[in-house]
């Protein structure tokens, strides 16, 4: 299972990057 955190966590580190 997912958490939303865990999402929004990984979409901003992709985004940063």
């Amino acid at each position: 299972m997912h958490d939303t955190t865990s999402c929004m966590q990984i979409s901003s580190n992709l985004s940063t990057n």
